[in-house]
């Protein structure tokens, strides 16, 4: 007697997004473009084609963090190392090979991680970043002080290869700053990238007609030329973040502004080259920056003189080398990963603890330098014309930014 064997019906398995993402997902309709310029169909099907890539999401890993041993030890208790890299933006990474993480979200998750635990001594912040907007930055920096707060645990920072702008601003929280013997760090200033491309676009015969109400609602658009009035009013905005910013970092470092530009006059210089000029000592006959001043003196929109922080030299952008931040005060020590967390071990107690990074779990750690490749590319086309893409809105930052096309690592 035959038994039927019941009907087997086909299964179809889905991966999780975060497996399927080594394959771009712009890849079908790139080729899909390209099939139709071949073909010559350009008026409907092109378009339609061109609107199925204009947001195309990218796989963002939502798999809980886990633990990855990278030293081990021979006690229970943990160093955690949180690494921090890349700009710091509020925005998910994006694009082709990123994985989609907001380091503003991703540097919080990790603190709420390791404060539910009670396993941990101590905790070591990895910085290699050139900054990033000024409220995240501000942001992350909130949270790391409230984690300190919350925690009591000890919290060292070591800079890598740049640890500068809102980077070395969120540094400034922890107890102790390493750097790496060739550590680029300073940068502390305040920019905003602004593109007139008004007469880039009369070439091409594109007129913008725009509706406003209200002069500078539509300040630092790319399609008008930025007069003097809308510059004054973003530069008051840009000095106002400065002053905060400067004043968190002396009051976190504790340093003394009367005895830094001293202390700068002294670093070395190449040979044959006389030291920067600072603020206590002005280049004879600049007398653009003497009007300058004597405007910001005189303009209320700039705070009482009792409130405002003097900008110092140490403070007007310029980057530094391990060895000249140790002497400014600006660090603490010059040393390697492993020193910051023998340090992070002595502090927390436990001079033995193994140390662990915080990862997705499908982002496996196994050495303190691991990392998460973050940095985004283009969804389809490797083309970016900075000040056209309006849903992408100029940010203040607090980057040590040599080259404005940074701004686009975070996924601006």
């Amino acid at each position: 007697m035959s038994i039927a064997r019941p009907y087997a019906r086909a299964t179809r398995v889905r991966l999780p997004m975060a497996e399927t993402s080594n394959m771009p997902k712009t890849l079908p309709l790139l080729l899909l473009t390209m099939v139709v310029g071949l073909t010559g169909c350009r008026n409907t099907c092109l378009q339609t084609a061109m609107r199925m890539t204009s947001d195309v999401a990218i796989t963002k890993d939502v798999t809980p963090l886990r633990e990855h041993t990278v030293l081990p030890g021979a006690c229970d208790c943990k160093v955690a190392l949180i690494d921090v890299d890349g700009v710091l933006l509020n925005a998910n990474q994006t694009g082709i090979s990123s994985v989609g993480e907001n380091p503003v979200e991703m540097f919080r998750e990790k603190l709420d991680t390791i404060a539910r635990s009670g396993c941990y001594c101590a905790v070591v912040v990895r910085i290699n970043s050139p900054g990033g907007g000024v409220t995240a930055s501000d942001m992350m920096r909130r949270d790391l002080e409230a984690f300190k707060n919350r925690t009591g645990l000890p919290v060292i920072a070591c800079l890598m290869d740049v640890g500068a702008g809102g980077a070395y601003y969120l540094a400034t929280a922890c107890d102790q700053i390493v750097a790496h013997p060739t550590t680029v760090t300073g940068g502390l200033g305040v920019v905003l990238n602004i593109y007139d491309m008004q007469d880039t676009l009369q070439q091409i015969n594109v007129v913008t007609k725009s509706i406003r109400i209200g002069q500078h609602v539509d300040l630092g658009s790319p399609v008008h030329t930025l007069e003097d009035e809308g510059k004054q009013i973003l530069t008051t905005v840009a000095y106002e973040f400065h002053q905060r910013f400067q004043r968190h970092i002396i009051e976190a470092r504790a340093l003394d502004v009367n005895t830094l530009n001293a202390q700068l006059e002294r670093l070395p210089t190449p040979a044959g080259e006389e030291p920067a000029a600072t603020d206590a000592e002005e280049p004879a006959g600049d007398a653009d920056a003497e009007a300058e001043a004597a405007d910001r003196s005189g303009d209320e929109s700039y705070g009482d003189e009792d409130e405002e922080v003097k900008v110092d030299a140490v403070f007007d952008g310029r980057v530094f080398t391990a060895n000249q931040a140790l002497q400014l005060g600006l660090i603490d020590g010059i040393g390697y990963v492993d020193d910051a967390l023998q340090v992070a071990r002595g502090l927390g107690g436990a001079p033995n603890a193994r140390a662990v990074i915080l990862h997705r779990w499908r982002d496996p750690a196994r050495t303190p330098y691991s990392i998460t490749p973050n940095t985004p590319r283009s969804d389809l086309l490797p083309l970016s014309i900075p000040g056209l893409e309006r849903s992408r809105l100029p940010t203040f930052l607090y980057m040590w930014q040599p080259d404005p096309s940074l701004e686009k690592w975070g996924g601006r």
